[in-house]
């Protein structure tokens, strides 16, 4: 590969993260737009009389209902190994610390190495300049 083609493989890398970084902004910015959205869909829905069992609005080719669903709010990585430990020495397990130590690893894939990029931006130490 000679120098032009780095250079070109390197400028269409720096555009591509840049796009991405701007994608993933808007793409934040839509989904919190769309919980607004949705919550005041729910707000309506709730006003609604409880007639039947289906709680919906009909707008051209979307129907929407109102739903209940169940969600889980996400424990911290300290609590969660606590609550682990705590389970595993309240069912008689020594070494708790060590044992879940071993889970965790089992569920882990097997190790592989695969070459990779690190990108840093302007700095002072090149290793090699292809300008």
């Amino acid at each position: 590969m000679n120098a032009t083609a780095i250079r070109a493989n390197m400028n269409e890398l720096k555009s591509i993260t840049t796009e991405m970084k701007k994608l993933q902004a808007q793409i934040k910015t839509l989904k919190d737009r769309k919980l607004q959205v949705e919550s005041k869909l729910v707000e309506y829905l709730k006003t609604l009389p409880d007639d039947d069992d289906t709680k919906g609005i009909k707008f051209r080719d979307m129907t929407v209902f109102l739903k209940e669903r169940k969600t889980h709010q996400r424990v911290k990585k300290e609590d969660l190994n606590q609550n682990v430990y705590s389970i595993l020495s309240n069912s008689g397990v020594k070494n708790p610390e060590e044992v879940y130590k071993k889970l965790k690893e089992s569920m882990k894939g097997k190790e592989e190495r695969k070459p990779g990029l690190k990108i840093q931006q302007d700095t002072e130490e090149l290793i090699r300049s292809i300008d």
